[in-house]
Order: structure tokens, then C-alpha cells, then sequence
């Protein structure tokens, strides 16, 4: 047997495969907490918990809303809101509502709350003279019922449709929970959907056919919960291997790609590793970059789970591990996979397939492992590299894996100034900032405080970055490798009305807009009044839409006077007056 494998003696194989029988059979149970709906709508879900995102994993379940906005949005429970956060990205529009019995729900992209609680916010948010807002009200200040209405269902923040955002957190760890454990009514007897088996390298001593490099990866076939590798390949392997598998699941009524409740891969019938979302660590999310398949995702959103833990993995999902699940092949035997692959209902489906354990590596793709001139970074560090131009500092435990770290420098491009920096290898993530300065930045004189970093992508577009000019440097901290260079903005933001002009009568208009835009560093800070006095503004990041609302026991009929100062990132002005009548 494989060498993973021997280390195991009887009586934990017994115990694995007691544990392997409880798991199987715990994603089909429910706690009952005598908990509502949040809507009165049919269920349908756009995501769900665990599933994989950009940078993080899914903390709840995306409820669609009948691609409206407005939907009445109850408490599931008794209890009292415990936080309100209004922001522009994010959740946008959040209620936070604790419950008695140790457990916190909470509803997020909300177009409002009820009126006791939306005249609860705009109070808040007058005293302060700010629309974003965070409060957390004493206990006995916003007592809710079940069953009661509390806000109305919305496409705020970074919403990218209209849905409810729905989360079930522990409230002494503030850990969010898989909401499908607690018996709403949702439809799934779709089993996961399973795409693909890739299998990896994990250093130079490992080998794997039909074509031997880094990662190998299969295509799959079938349906209905029963597949198999397509043409059914040779798989030949020597040392320490690592499989990952890409799959996500179907719930009933929209094909939304949704995430998998739990992961199960044996080898030679015995169970070396499993992966279980039940519940989650928000200090611990970002790791989904060295859980999934970064590249792959990043570059074509394909769905591959590892079943092997990275250097630099602190998730805590993982309910069996032997050997951090990398796997050692080397006794000429051959050797059958098992994946059992389970959703949050029991849905489950499976995929097995058989590789060849080799005693050595063939002689002819014996690979050189000499080391070639290059600049290796580790996970514990310290890594710092520095040269005429540049210096890079990754802190430890920023990176997931060691790396082979290397610069280069590029000619100007377009909107920028100075030469342009590739730091890295844009396709490995990182936990951590890092910090990069330039040494001598091409700053005209008098622009110092207008100077910014932007990353450019292969297209050549630009992404403000930030950082600041500090001691002659320019200095950035950022999470993300790429080509770097410095651009000036001394172009203050645009505003253009939409519906408010010169001496209009908006007597008979419940509310007025305007766009404001920024062409580099984004938008900072507004402020709009009215006679003087502060009024509060909805922005909509997505649309650039900023949005008042007439208050008629503020604003009295007669002419009126407005203005509003809008500042981007790099402190450059804007500033929009007029008179109309109401």
C-alpha cells in the first residue's frame, strides 16, 4: 500500500470509518430552532453557504426576490437589533438582530428597514451628518418580535442584483453557520454536479503521467451522481501527490452554480480526508485562496477544491486529514480513489478512478533539480528584496506557499508616469500586504500629494492602488502581485444632475439626483446641504447616483438654495449650486 496508508494502524481505520458513517449522514440533519422564513416568498437561492468567491467563502444563503426590490423581510426569530451598518460596498443596508437562544441573524442588501427602525437610522445618521453609519443599540432599544416586519429587501452595497442576503451567526463566537441546517424551506434533490479531477506535483521528486508538470488535470463525465474520468485514462504517479476536484452544486429552480456541503476522498476504501462547510471563521476567509485552485478560479471561475492542506491553511473545515492529505506513492501497486461529494440535503454523488503507484520516476522525464538562479521567498520569511529602483517587504505568513520571486521593469504606458514595475506573479495570492516602495518616483514638481499607484492588467487597463509619498518614496501596502507604476490625478470629480436645475419648481417630486464620477483615484467623500443645513444623500457606488429624498418637516415650501462638494481620493474638489423651488 502507499505509504500514507501504512502509517495508519487497525484501530484508527475502524475509527475513520465509524466517523466516515456519522459524517455521511449529518448533512442530512436539521436543528430545530423554531426559526420563520425571512420572507414570504418561495425560496430560491442564488448562493449559498461555503460557496466560493473571490477572496472569501460565502458566509449565508442569497435569497432571490423575484428580481425585485421591496419584498417584506421578517424577523425569524424574537430578539432585539443589536447592530445597524449602513455602507456604500459591502452588505450596504444591514440589520443584525441577537437572539435569546445564542444566535444572531442577519439580513443585508435591505432598500430600508421598517418605519420605526428606518426613523431610528435617519436620526442616526442626521446627529452624525453621514449616510454611512454603524450602531449598535443597547439591548433593550430596538426589542423585535417573530414574524415582525423589519426592513425591506434591497440591491445595496455590492449587491450585483436584487436579493436578500441572509446570515445565522453564533452569537458568543460570531461565527456565521450554514443556514440550510436549520430547516427553511428549500428545494434541492439535485446532486452535485462533479467537472473535473486535477492532480499535482508537489515537489521535484513527484511524477505524474499521461503528462508530467506541476498539475495534471482529467475531464469528467455522467450525471445523475454517478461519474468517471472521460476515456477512462493510465494514471501513473510517484511521490507526494495532491488531488483537488471541481464541483459545485444545483438547488431546484435556477441554475446559480452553488458551493458543496461536504467533500469526502478515500483511498483503497479508507477515508484520508474530508472538508465539511457547517460553519466558518470570518479572521480565516481570505485562505479560500489556498484552499481553491487560485489560478484556475481567478482566471476562468472554475470551482476546484484541494484535498491536501498548503503551508500556510489555518481553516478549520477540515474533519479529517491523515497526512495533510498529501498522498505518497511509491510501491509499484495500483491504488482506487473514492470521492463522495454531498450538499447540504444529502444529494450526493461520486466519482472513482485508479492510478498506478511507481517506484521511481522513469528514468527518460527525470527532471533537473538543480537550483536554477533565482530568488526563493518562504511562508515564514523574511522575505525582502531591493534594488537601485524598488524595494519589496512580504511580511511572514503573507504568502500560502514558497515562491520563486523575480521583477522586471516596463516602459511607460498610457495615464501613467515613470517606468512600470511587474512585482511578482499576479496568479498567487496573498494573505497579507505586502509593502513596495519606489525609490525615485518621476513625481512632477508640485503634483507630490496628487501622486497615486495603479495596477495594469494584461489588457493594459488601469485600477487605482493608492499609497502615499513618504520620506521621497512612494509606498504602497497591497494584497495583490502585478505591474505597478505611478499616475498623477489632479482632475477633480464630475457631477451631473439629473432631475434638479436652475430655479425648478420640485414642488411635486418626492426626490432629486445627481451622478458624481471620478476618472482615477474614486470618490472620497460628499456633502450635500440645503439653506446650509446637512441633508442626507443615498450613493449607489454602482450607479454613481447620489439621491435625496425630500423631508417635508425640513424642507418647507417656498425657494430654496442647494449645494454639494464632492472630493476624490487625492483631495481634488468639486462643487455643483442651485436654486430651486419647492
Amino acid at each position: 500500500m502507499i505509504k500514507a496508508i501504512n502509517l495508519i494502524n487497525i484501530k484508527a481505520i475502524l475509527l475513520l470509518l465509524i466517523l466516515f458513517s456519522f459524517k455521511s449522514n449529518e448533512a442530512q440533519e436539521r436543528r430545530d430552532e423554531g426559526f420563520r422564513s425571512p420572507l414570504d416568498i418561495p425560496l430560491y437561492l442564488a448562493g449559498n453557504f461555503g460557496e466560493l468567491r473571490s477572496n472569501h467563502f460565502h458566509t449565508g444563503i442569497d435569497i432571490k426576490t423575484q428580481g425585485a426590490e421591496g419584498k417584506a423581510v421578517y424577523t425569524i426569530y424574537e430578539g432585539y437589533i443589536s447592530r445597524i451598518k449602513i455602507s456604500t460596498g459591502g452588505y450596504g443596508k444591514a440589520i443584525y438582530i441577537t437572539h435569546p437562544n445564542g444566535y444572531t441573524s442577519v439580513y443585508a442588501h435591505l432598500k430600508k428597514g421598517s418605519q420605526r427602525i428606518e426613523e431610528y437610522i435617519q436620526k442616526k445618521q442626521y446627529q452624525k451628518e453621514s449616510f454611512t453609519i454603524e450602531i449598535f443599540p443597547q439591548k433593550g432599544e430596538l426589542k423585535v418580535e417573530k414574524d415582525e416586519l423589519i426592513a425591506y429587501s434591497g440591491n445595496t452595497g455590492s449587491s450585483g442584483g436584487p436579493h436578500l442576503h441572509f446570515e445565522i451567526r453564533e452569537t458568543a463566537s460570531e461565527e456565521p453557520i450554514n443556514p440550510l441546517l436549520f430547516g427553511f424551506d428549500i428545494q434541492d434533490n439535485i446532486r452535485p454536479i462533479i467537472k473535473g479531477i486535477r492532480i499535482y506535483e508537489m515537489d521535484n521528486e513527484s511524477f505524474v503521467s499521461p503528462y508530467p508538470g506541476s498539475a495534471v488535470g482529467f475531464q469528467v463525465e455522467g450525471k445523475y451522481g454517478k461519474y468517471k474520468l472521460t476515456g477512462n485514462p493510465k494514471i501513473e504517479a510517484h511521490g507526494k501527490i495532491g488531488l483537488a476536484i471541481h464541483t459545485y452544486d444545483l438547488l431546484n429552480g435556477y441554475p446559480n452554480k452553488c458551493g458543496i456541503y461536504r467533500i469526502e476522498m478515500e483511498v483503497d476504501s479508507v477515508l484520508i480526508f474530508s472538508q465539511e462547510f457547517e460553519k466558518l471563521n470570518f479572521s480565516h476567509l481570505r485562505y479560500i485562496n489556498t484552499y481553491m485552485d487560485y489560478p484556475l478560479y481567478n482566471e476562468g471561475r472554475k470551482y476546484y477544491h484541494k484535498q491536501f492542506i498548503g503551508e500556510n491553511n489555518r481553516l478549520n473545515i477540515y474533519s479529517d486529514k491523515v497526512n495533510k492529505g498529501i498522498i505518497t506513492f511509491n510501491d509499484d501497486k495500483v491504488h482506487q480513489i473514492n470521492y463522495r461529494i454531498i450538499d447540504s440535503y444529502g444529494n450526493t454523488s461520486k466519482i472513482s478512478f485508479q492510478i498506478k503507484s511507481l517506484a521511481s520516476i522513469p528514468t527518460p522525464i527525470r527532471r533537473e533539480t538543480s537550483n536554477p538562479p533565482f530568488t526563493t521567498f518562504t511562508v515564514k520569511g523574511p522575505n525582502f528584496y531591493n534594488d537601485e529602483n524598488i524595494s519589496v517587504d512580504i511580511p511572514p505568513m503573507a504568502l500560502y506557499e514558497k515562491m520563486t520571486f523575480s521583477t522586471s521593469q516596463g516602459k511607460t504606458v498610457k495615464g501613467t508616469i515613470g517606468p512600470v514595475f511587474t512585482i511578482g506573479d499576479a496568479n498567487i495570492p496573498l494573505q497579507k500586504n505586502f509593502t513596495l516602495s519606489i525609490k525615485k518616483p518621476s513625481i512632477p514638481e508640485g503634483y507630490e500629494n496628487k501622486a497615486l499607484f495603479v495596477i495594469i492588467d494584461e489588457k493594459g487597463n488601469i485600477d487605482a492602488m493608492g499609497g502615499e509619498l513618504y520620506n521621497g518614496e512612494m509606498k504602497i501596502k497591497s494584497r495583490y502581485f502585478g505591474s505597478y507604476a505611478l499616475a498623477i490625478d489632479s482632475i477633480a470629480p464630475k457631477i451631473k444632475t439629473v432631475n434638479i436645475s436652475a430655479n425648478k419648481n420640485m414642488s411635486t417630486y418626492n426626490t432629486f439626483s445627481l451622478k458624481i464620477t471620478d476618472a482615477l483615484s474614486g470618490i472620497d467623500q460628499y456633502r450635500g446641504t440645503i439653506d446650509g443645513q446637512w441633508i442626507l444623500m443615498e450613493y449607489d457606488a454602482k450607479t454613481d447616483t447620489l439621491t435625496y429624498r425630500f423631508d417635508n418637516n425640513r424642507i418647507v415650501k417656498g425657494k430654496h438654495h442647494f449645494s454639494l462638494f464632492v472630493n476624490d481620493e487625492k483631495g481634488n474638489e468639486s462643487r455643483y449650486e442651485v436654486d430651486f423651488i419647492r
